[in-house]
């Protein structure tokens, strides 16, 4: 049919497509672009190319021809493709309530986009993503359609591990299955799999290297035996693309995160003495710089069920304390940031401990002691910091390590629970303008464990005001916090206040602009607060 329709007068009615042009063979690459060449200079209604992006500028030039370049997928269109996934895949569930799916599946798009730091969410615009995000939360989605709950009960941190690791072995798995010609199953053959599935792990954590770091930050890798995969074979399989000149692309800065995340974790579980270069990249970029953020999720992810090596924390540690010695910081000297503040303000509860653990292994105990109650140029610890956050797991590992180095209860007291930042806020008021009832409660259960006395508790803790004289009341009025204010309405009875003392302290307390939390509560149009409060006012 092909040839037939250039015989006649109709050839203006054939479209050509010759779909995944960066598949064909390198061999036959310049026949095939002839043989476009030659198309293009018949009248065809149309010639279309798709190509994965590294081969773009070679076609463009060879055809005359500027290429489009696939729209990734709206924010609306994601949650479409996630519901009619579902809607094919699940018939057996008999998917009736509509309103339900779409909660789920909005719900689950901006919980991914906010654990990758992905603000445009352009990892789930990319089609296969999305079907990649379907796949590996079917069996959750499933889970909250058939309960009675009306918000899905998401953990802070999606799986992102399962996820990558879904996606990326599947990629492996197809290439392989290509390349080989062998019946699956035999022995032989699946030892050469696995083989080739260990020097693919290999060589894509080493081009995530190069890609996310400067060459003098891992000259390192230039050691490492790199495998033999061509530039071709490494663009078919569609991860990364490697040119001669210039970075590694990979197809979303995600994967080369997640590659050198499982780079690092190899090297801190094993039973040797850590590269001296790895060891740098980890303390002084990874587990500090902004843009490494996803890197450390990851690494947190893996830290989970992955011990470090005896020899690892020991090193770790040394080197950490080396790191302090040299910056000269003590106790009340400010510092920009540090790695556990980090690690606190992103919830990273493993990398808390690893950092922790790695100092106590050396026996640094006066660094693990100045750490936790050093303070950055915003006058906070990581204390703080995880409040803040609402990261309860790295509020309890702050506060397990202070217990164990046997701190005095004054400084746990002064120096952790009412520690007051630059603006004079403690964690207890960051806890109640986050609205995490959870912390709120364990905060007020370590200050009775502290021995804090009633008056304590009250002024210091239940009425303590910051630098604009806003109280718990105030910031918890104001972002709408109902179940934190109704917490402190218990606690303020349980204290025996006096009417008065409820009236002035707490009701009727006014901050720096004269505004009480009934204010608060009415510019933030609160309804449900307002009602709250006129009930106790009566």
């Amino acid at each position: 049919m092909f040839k037939k329709s250039f015989e006649g007068n109709e050839i203006s009615k054939v479209v050509v497509m010759v779909d995944g042009f960066d598949e064909i063979s390198p061999h036959y690459k310049e026949t095939v672009i002839d043989m476009l060449q030659v198309l293009k200079q018949n009248s065809l209604e149309q010639l279309w190319v798709t190509t994965r992006p590294y081969l773009r500028e070679e076609l463009e030039n060879n055809l005359h021809q500027l290429s489009y370049t696939l729209e990734p997928f709206s924010e609306d269109e994601q949650v479409e493709f996630l519901k009619k996934f579902w809607l094919q895949n699940l018939r057996h569930l008999e998917i009736t309530d509509q309103q339900r799916l779409e909660i789920y599946a909005k719900s689950l798009i901006q919980k991914l986009a906010q654990s990758i730091s992905d603000k445009d969410k352009q990892f789930t615009g990319i089609p296969l993503q999305t079907r990649m995000l379907a796949e590996v939360f079917k069996d959750d989605f499933i889970s909250f359609y058939l309960s009675a709950k009306s918000e899905p009960e998401q953990k802070e941190k999606l799986d992102l591990l399962t996820l990558y690791r879904q996606f990326i072995e599947s990629k492996f798995n197809i290439y392989f299955n290509e390349k080989s010609t062998a019946q699956a199953g035999n022995m032989v053959i699946e030892s050469l799999r696995m083989n080739s599935l260990e020097q693919l792990q290999k060589e894509h954590e080493l081009l995530a290297l190069e890609a996310l770091f400067t060459k003098d930050q891992v000259t390192f890798v230039q050691s490492y035996h790199h495998s033999t995969f061509s530039d071709e074979e490494l663009a078919r399989i569609g991860i990364v693309q490697r040119k001669n000149e210039g970075k590694p692309q990979f197809i979303h800065r995600t994967f080369a995160e997640y590659f050198v995340a499982e780079f690092l974790i190899k090297h801190l579980t094993k039973e040797t003495t850590p590269d001296k270069q790895v060891q740098q990249l980890l303390l002084n970029e990874v587990l500090i710089e902004m843009d490494c953020r996803v890197i450390r999720a990851f690494l947190d992810g893996l830290l989970e069920t992955s011990q470090p090596s005896k020899e690892a924390l020991k090193e770790y540690g040394e080197n950490l304390h080396e790191q302090w010695n040299k910056r000269k910081i003590h106790r009340n000297v400010t510092v920009n940031t540090t790695a556990l503040h980090e690690t606190a303000k992103e919830g990273n509860a493993c990398i808390t401990a690893f950092l922790l653990d790695s100092l106590k292994s050396g026996e640094s105990f006066s660094v693990v002691k100045k750490l936790l109650l050093t303070k950055d140029h915003y006058q906070q610890t990581a204390w703080h910091k995880a409040a803040e956050g609402g990261h309860v797991k790295v509020l309890a590992k702050l506060c397990n390590c202070a217990r164990e180095l046997q701190l005095k209860s004054e400084e746990l007291r002064n120096e952790l629970l009412l520690s007051k930042d630059r603006y004079e806020i403690t964690a207890w008021l960051k806890t109640a303008q986050s609205g995490r009832v959870d912390i709120l409660v364990k905060l007020w259960d370590w200050a009775k464990e502290l021995q804090l006395k009633p008056e304590e508790l009250r002024n210091k803790v239940l009425l303590s005001k910051d630098k604009y004289k806003e109280t718990a009341w105030h910031k918890a009025a104001e972002s709408g916090h109902f179940e934190v204010l109704v917490k402190l309405w218990d606690w303020a009875k349980e204290l025996h206040l006096k009417p008065e003392e409820l009236r002035n302290e707490a009701l009727l307390s006014k901050d720096k602009r004269k505004e009480t939390a009934w204010h608060k509560a009415a510019e933030s149009g609160h309804v449900e607060l307002l009602v709250k409060l006129w009930d106790w006012a009566k």
